[in-house]
């Protein structure tokens, strides 16, 4: 049983998985893409250097080594994701790939931190995923079996992550204590939805229709649309996220040059983006004391997104971070608090 403090930061997005972890007095940070191979035969077992991991008589490549079995990537979108053990696997793959089971079997996390779409943000459904953590999962690796748990667990709205992460230092103390007073918009562009989250005081601004469908998989489904049409080949989702951060997209011993026609695709998502923030906070932009952008699509955000509010933008360092690193500082703030009790 690992004895040490483990305060841990999961941002579990619908495209990738993004962790920030203490390790002793040592943070550190991994992401992947959250891509399952399944394999019913026992093909994974005799592959060399790939890690296959089992939960309830499932085996799974997960990541990047999904990437080399893309027809059997079970690809789940379903709303409900974040309830299935498959959710809870790629957890246990972050701490997996830390090296947190080096030395043992089973890892109990002091605090636990991850994020639910606002649409989401019940009390049911935190109720359910608190009830999870604190009982854990039991997966397998090379017939290993490993177990982890969390002491404490808390739920938080997503994009939530990226307002921590600016208010708060890596030891959970306020940047300015007044700060938090103010009024900050979050723009939280993904890889299925875009999320629009408000904080003031401290406090999270629950409402209606705080989410939509306008993450980077649009353009990845319209991208891979029109090659099909021209080209009568459909690639991969995951060569295409590529392409979208200026690699070539090789097809038969030849580079396609898909650059024109990425940067009239990614054009239009940022300007529905765009609308969609004025039609959510009219009545608020004013008022606020940052916009904050952040999400993997948040590098596609040119210099006039939200012009006549340019001087409140801020597009924040490694933005696919932002709310698990947000989360973790989060995690350090109460379990200070908890300490001074």
């Amino acid at each position: 049983m690992s004895e040490k403090q483990i305060v841990a930061g999961i941002d579990v997005g619908y495209g990738v998985v993004k962790c920030c972890i203490s390790n002793g007095n040592k943070i550190i940070t991994t992401g992947f893409p959250r891509l399952l191979a399944e394999d019913e035969s026992t093909q994974f077992e005799e592959l060399r250097g790939l890690t296959t991991f089992q939960v309830n008589g499932h085996s799974y490549l997960i990541g990047t080594d999904a990437l080399l079995y893309p027809e059997q990537i079970v690809r789940d979108e379903a709303r409900d994701y974040l309830l299935r053990d498959e959710y809870w696997l790629t957890i246990g793959k972050c701490l997996f790939d830390l090296g947190f089971f080096k030395l043992t079997n089973e890892v109990r996390l002091t605090r636990l931190v991850i994020g639910v779409a606002p649409g989401h943000f019940t009390s049911e459904i935190k109720k359910q995923l608190r009830e999870k953590a604190l009982s854990g999962l039991t997966f397998t690796v090379a017939q290993r079996k490993f177990n982890f748990s969390a002491a404490f667990c808390n739920i938080l709205p997503q994009g939530s992550g990226a307002y921590f992460r600016y208010i708060l230092q890596n030891d959970g103390a306020m940047n300015n204590d007044e700060d938090y007073l103010n009024l900050y918009g979050v723009v939280d562009i993904g890889f299925r939805t875009t999320d629009f989250v408000m904080f003031e005081k401290g406090r999270f601004l629950g409402g209606m229709n705080l989410s939509e469908d306008t993450g980077v998989r649009i353009v990845l489904d319209r991208l891979r649309e029109i090659i099909r049409k021209k080209y009568n080949y459909s690639p991969p989702i995951g060569l295409l996220t590529d392409v979208l951060k200026g690699s070539h997209l090789v097809y038969r011993g030849r580079n396609l040059d898909l650059k024109e026609t990425v940067t009239s695709l990614l054009n239009d998502l940022i300007n529905q983006i765009q609308n969609q923030v004025h039609q959510k906070w009219e009545d608020r932009l004013d008022r606020m004391k940052a916009i904050l952008i952040t999400g993997g699509g948040a590098y596609f955000i040119k210099e006039d997104f939200l012009k006549t509010f340019k001087s409140q933008i801020l597009v924040l360092k490694t933005p696919e971070m932002s709310n698990a690193v947000g989360f973790y500082r989060y995690g350090i703030m109460e379990e200070a608090k908890r300490n001074m009790l």
